[in-house]
């Protein structure tokens, strides 16, 4: 499925694109579910309107326009967040391209006044810790 995936996956080289998209110092594990399979990955950016992702190219990944859950970790408790959205943009991550890594940005359904403050509160977190690591 992945090679596959690589053939499809072709996207326009923008220059502007070569910078760390990553809004976060640090990386949080990052969970996409689509029957059968699940991809882990790691978190890059979040917002309340969808998430992007970094996985591995070599492991079954959705295709564009999945539907998938977003599981991600809500703090140290052991609690998760799950989240339905749509597979949107799939992309080399880093330049060179060389398909080890993908980036994956899924873009949000409706969410309920708990997950969106879910979000809030993921969010809220990671820039707390970004404060303190500058």
């Amino acid at each position: 499925m992945s090679e596959e995936l690589n053939k499809r996956a072709n996207p326009v080289h923008i220059k502007s694109e070569e910078r760390d998209a990553r809004r976060f110092p640090e990386w949080r594990d990052l969970v996409l579910v689509f029957y059968p399979y699940l991809a882990k990955g790691k978190l890059i950016n979040i917002s309340i309107g969808g998430v992007l992702g970094k996985f591995p190219g070599n492991g079954p990944l959705p295709e564009m326009g999945q539907d998938v859950v977003v599981k991600l970790e809500l703090g140290n408790k052991g609690r998760v967040l799950e989240i339905g959205g749509s597979v949107i943009r799939i992309q080399p991550a880093g330049i060179p391209d060389t398909r080890e890594y993908l980036e994956l940005a899924v873009k949000f359904g409706q969410l309920s006044p708990e997950k969106k403050q879910g979000v809030r509160n993921i969010v809220s977190s990671l820039m707390r810790r970004a404060m303190f690591k500058r």
